[in-house]
């Protein structure tokens, strides 16, 4: 969730707010975003409709019976009807209800950083670029395409014809061009745009972005959504009055909020997807508590609930009229370090910690079969994970050598920052029993969820638990926010760790286009942190979801997109 490319206005301060330990989470799409380095790159448009991975049940394919297609003496014979003769077919209507464990924080792309609210705005706004299904490149989504320069400095993007706001506004690139430059100027995650040094509108269809630099990771930046597209100067409201009903080219409209309740989401029928989305509403629910978002989905109050525990998910998907099943993602959890207090700025001290730590033992105990042991800070499910990642082995000798070298042989006693309702607490506690025998007296210290990263940003801890979930398919979003302490935009994702090593490294991923020469990079990367582990990787965990027979179409990409315009009710 970053270069030459962050201007010096980019401030630390913009994303003191960040939530980005979501329980969204990874597996196998290794492959890399096309991109080529000596000629220019030509994307094309991709069909309307998403398709899901193979291995889940595919995203229904466009409605081509839909209402405004049939003749106006027919409309009474609405698309159910005929839907009826194809069990198959998606059918239209029904009012989807999603629980989840944490509710919006705000309406705006721009100021959302955690991905419960992100994963609601998609609904309403869209960006020029998607991630595909496998999460390992993008496709185009309101672009119909793109081209490189042989330069690698300016990018062509054609739009998508036909797409409507939902006011019925058409898009144009006059509103890409403000709606950029908004999220560069704007934005938390702006910082992963700001490479874009001017931009063009020679048509009403056509956007030509003017880079400092070549940059790789450009269009996985675009699909990012901070980059979301909206009316230009908010259809001429003021930003609280557009906020308050905002307008997007996404297949839902805003209804209403209720804070710490729900949020609904009706069907917009300007949505350029023709037939889509099936479902007349979405409401997603708060409900904090897993074992009652559980048997919600077993009573009817809800069709789908996510964050399911992983101890239960087996047991429930063996109940009838339920699916329970986790879909790939990209979560990797580690330890984090304040490598700005002592002990922690101890190479020795850190690698000590990572020797007595047991990954297996804490994957085979914490996460049911549902994930695995981690050695990398980057998901097997991002493009350029290095499966041969040499890590620092579980081995007390090991440790034991390590500590002796240190500022504190004997041991020494901290706290470890966890948020209290934490589904991950039990794998701190495995953490505190592992480093005991070092003499290391862990004090488990729990802190609110909606405070935790509030906390961790001032570096008002000693070990926190943290990770990440990719909100696009290139693995600079996260490299460089952990790594780059002056551009990355959040102070190596406030450890204040600061190689001069890594930060080249950093930046030559972020300039490099031929995909052979930055796997390498990435490679020397994740080498690097498994030999200075200011971040410890411990597991990565597939995204749990239950839902309910009557849904259909439903699948969760690797970085977490739902595209719920996707998904039919069969009551």
């Amino acid at each position: 969730m970053s270069l030459f490319k962050k201007k010096a206005a980019i401030g630390v301060s913009l994303l003191l707010v960040l939530s980005l330990l979501a329980a969204a989470c990874g597996d196998d799409a290794e492959e890399a975003p096309a991109t080529t380095a000596a000629a220019a790159v030509t994307t094309t448009a991709a069909p309307a409709t998403t398709a899901a991975p193979a291995e889940e049940d595919p995203a229904p394919a466009d409605d081509d019976m839909a209402d405004e297609e049939m003749p106006a003496e027919e409309d009474d014979m609405a698309d159910d009807d005929m839907m009826e003769e194809d069990p198959d077919a998606p059918k239209r209507g029904g009012d989807l209800v999603f629980a989840r464990h944490r509710d919006n924080t705000t309406l705006d792309p721009g100021a959302a950083v955690e991905t419960d609210t992100i994963y609601v705005l998609d609904h309403i706004f869209e960006t020029l670029f998607a991630t595909s299904a496998d999460g390992a490149s993008v496709d185009p989504w309101l672009a119909s395409g793109s081209e490189v320069s042989e330069d690698g400095k300016s990018w062509t993007v054609t739009l998508r014809e036909g797409v409507e706001f939902s006011n019925g506004q058409p898009m144009t690139s006059a509103d890409v061009k403000w709606s950029i430059q908004r999220a560069i100027d704007e934005a938390a995650f702006g910082f992963l745009l700001s490479a874009i040094e001017s931009i063009e509108t020679p048509d009403d269809m056509t956007v030509v972005f003017n880079t400092s630099f070549p940059w790789a990771p450009f269009l996985a930046d675009l699909s990012v959504w901070a980059a979301a597209i909206m009316p230009a100067d908010y259809a001429g409201m003021s930003a609280e009055e557009f906020f308050e009903n905002p307008i997007g080219t996404g297949p839902f409209l805003f209804d209403e909020w209720v804070p710490g309740e729900y949020i609904r989401l009706v069907r917009n029928d300007n949505y350029w997807q023709e037939g889509k989305p099936y479902v007349d509403s979405v409401t997603w629910t708060q409900v904090p508590d897993d074992n009652t978002r559980v048997l919600q989905l077993e009573g009817g109050q809800a069709h789908i609930v996510q964050n399911v525990p992983l101890n239960v998910l087996d047991s429930l998907n063996e109940k009838d009229g339920i699916n329970a099943t986790t879909f790939p993602a990209t979560t990797v959890y580690w330890v984090s370090f304040n490598t700005t207090i002592e002990p922690f700025n101890d190479r020795h001290v850190r690698r000590a910690i990572a020797h007595a730590i047991d990954q297996d033992a804490i994957a085979n105990a914490a996460l049911f079969g549902h994930g695995g042991p981690a050695c990398s800070v980057i998901s097997p499910a991002v493009p350029f994970h290095d499966p041969d990642t040499p890590c620092l082995e579980s081995n007390m000798d090991l440790a034991r050598a390590e500590l002796a070298q240190s500022s504190v042989p004997d041991g020494f006693a901290a706290e470890y920052l966890v948020g209290d309702q934490s589904p991950n607490l039990p794998i701190v506690e495995i953490i505190q029993g592992q480093l005991a025998p070092l003499g290391i007296d862990i004090t488990i210290r729990t802190i609110d969820p909606g405070q935790f990263y509030s906390t961790i940003f001032v570096f008002d801890y000693e070990i926190a638990f943290t990770g990440w979930t990719m909100d696009i398919p290139d693995p600079d979003q996260k490299i460089s926010f952990m790594f780059d302490p002056e551009l990355g935009g959040g102070d190596s994702y406030s450890t204040g760790y600061d190689n001069p090593d890594m930060i080249e490294l950093v930046r030559a991923g972020q300039t490099t286009f031929a995909d052979a020469d930055r796997a390498k990079i990435y490679a020397d990367i994740q080498a690097l942190n498994a030999e200075e582990v200011p971040f410890i990787p411990l597991v990565v965990l597939d995204a749990p979801f239950a839902w309910s027979d009557s849904v259909k179409g439903l699948w969760v990409n690797p970085v977490g997109k739902r595209h719920l315009e996707d998904v039919w009710l069969d009551e």
